[in-house]
């Protein structure tokens, strides 16, 4: 693919064909990063759990009309990897979800660190939905269903409050190791402008 600006004995619909063949594999390479980081951002492998939400947080309210906030409670600590990534990927279906199909003005995410348990409460004030219906339109709302699975990996558990015009509350409870907390203090409120 080098040939496809500089060589001369290459016919030039085979250089255009090269040229072509090359941008959309860097542009296969940035969406691959783009889905990569997605997945596991480096800022969860870096700094934990809650600078990946305030970060999540931040870009979605900087590219939608969403008002967003974050609030933490309890002694914030690192939890282990496989936690961390569960919690975030849990969440950010919840936001996804709300984003997709909620119509909210507002959510809120709130992180509380227990003694031996991951506390995560997502609430939008959207649309909502009958719960009941929730296996009937399965196929429909896998992210619900993979927030659930997700929790039940880890030994936890998910519960969901909605109902039409109501908006939706997303609860999940992770049981924790019992580990050492961090000397960054735990922040409170956060209130993403």
């Amino acid at each position: 693919m080098e040939c496809s600006g500089r060589c001369r004995a290459c016919p030039p619909a085979v250089a255009a064909g090269l040229a072509e063949t090359r941008l959309q594999a860097l542009d296969a390479a940035a969406r691959l990063g783009s889905l990569t980081r997605e997945l596991r951002p480096p800022v969860l492998d870096s700094f934990g759990l809650v600078p990946a939400l305030s970060s999540l947080l931040l870009e979605v309210q900087e590219e939608t009309d969403l008002d967003t906030e974050l609030q933490v409670t309890g002694e914030e600590v690192r939890l282990a990897p496989e936690i961390e990534l569960a919690a975030f990927r849990l969440i950010q279906e919840a936001v996804r979800n709300t984003l997709r199909h909620a119509e909210a003005v507002r959510l809120q995410v709130t992180v509380e660190f227990g003694p031996d348990e991951l506390g995560i409460t997502v609430a939008d004030d959207g649309r909502g939905f009958t719960i009941e219906k929730l296996d009937d339109l399965a196929t429909e709302h896998l992210g619900l269903l993979g927030m659930r699975e997700r929790a039940i990996q880890l030994g936890g558990h998910v519960q969901m409050r909605s109902s039409p015009d109501t908006g939706t509350v997303i609860e999940a409870r992770v049981p924790v190791p019992l580990r050492q907390p961090e000397q960054a203090p735990a922040p409170t409120v956060r209130k993403l402008d």
